[in-house]
């Protein structure tokens, strides 16, 4: 007991009858298999960590919401699957583990976002280490977990900012394709927690859906970087190209911007073939490092072929297709 930090008496009566002081000892020697039943009408129970299990039918503990299990094992269930199973079990309770536990006993405050009224719902919920233990409903909501319970929903698609537009996913999609081409540089991607901190940031305060659906999330992605560092992805990957004699051509950045063994998804430009034939040599990104791929078009739209290195194509390509289309789009100049 003492070297759990428990005070003691040694003149003292015990105020624990033999049954409770031995689960209070058995709490001491499990910590790390503390459960906790996920309603009075099941078996299921989870514990630290992430891990969850399910009682035996047979154990004497089948009302206390909280227990702590000498025994886990895992058997072989249906369909091939292990099943683990909770066993010598004893109930505790909670005054228990904070005694032998303060340190890793905590209570904040947090938010849940509920998608029937639309609305975050704010609770104070004690944890043991990762596992929640209990939670009871606070008055005013926190105005960080506020925002990060209404990120979460939106990116569950909730709800949809309006501001939260295909330019916002562009910007997404270029700095992550940036950060897998050219690692160098160390840009801050933007992926899944990054988002989430971005979208926190925006509903800061915020309690409603349509609060954050009206909110402007793009100063907050902005603010993921600094703007020399925006500057330079304009730089390297560009959301548009120079073309010949006509407007800007748009960028395709892929979503996922490598494959599982590392390897750089191409960047696309969607063009019409018969707009290439000006085009001197093929265009690249992040200083020459780079090709954007040409997903060659006819005039309708249609997908002709994918191309790599334009003059190569024109030269040897071109002319074995150029007949075909001449025959389908006479008004248009073939060279």
């Amino acid at each position: 007991a003492k070297r759990h930090g428990m005070t003691t008496d040694e003149n003292a009566e015990p105020d624990r009858s033999k049954a409770t002081a031995l689960r209070f000892c058995i709490l001491s020697a499990f910590a790390d298999q503390i459960c906790v039943r996920r309603d009075t009408g099941t078996l299921h129970c989870k514990l630290p960590h992430g891990r969850s299990g399910t009682l035996v039918r047979e154990s004497v503990v089948q009302q206390s919401p909280l227990l702590v299990v000498a025994e886990i094992r895992q058997i072989s269930a249906r369909g091939n699957r292990a099943q683990t199973l909770l066993s010598l079990a004893s109930a505790i309770e909670l005054d228990w583990v904070r005694e032998l536990f303060p340190d890793e006993l905590t209570t904040q405050p947090e938010c849940e976002f509920d998608p029937a009224p639309k609305r975050v719902e704010a609770f104070e919920i004690t944890r043991f280490r990762d596992l929640e233990l209990g939670r009871d409903r606070a008055r005013e909501p926190d105005a960080k977990a506020a925002g990060q319970a209404l990120a979460r929903a939106c990116l569950r698609e909730w709800f949809k900012p309006k501001s939260f537009d295909h330019s916002i996913r562009l910007l997404i999609n270029r700095l992550n394709w940036l950060c897998a081409a050219r690692p160098d540089l160390e840009f801050p991607p933007l992926d899944e927690p990054a988002i989430l901190n971005c979208l926190a940031a925006a509903f800061e305060g915020m309690t409603l859906a349509k609060q954050a659906a009206a909110a402007n999330v793009k100063p907050a992605f902005r603010r993921h970087m600094p703007e020399a560092q925006w500057e330079w992805l304009d730089e390297f990957a560009p959301a548009t190209i120079d073309w010949p004699d006509e407007q800007p051509k748009r960028l395709q950045y892929p979503e996922v911007s490598a494959d599982k063994h590392g390897n750089v998804h191409p960047v696309e430009l969607h063009v019409k073939l018969h707009e290439c034939f000006r085009l001197a040599e093929h265009p690249t990104l992040c200083e020459g490092k780079h090709i954007v791929r040409f997903k060659l078009l006819n005039p309708k739209n249609k997908k002709i072929d994918f191309c790599d290195d334009w003059p190569t194509f024109k030269q040897r390509e071109y002319p074995r297709i150029r007949k075909d289309l001449l025959a389908k789009f006479p008004g248009v100049g073939w060279v």
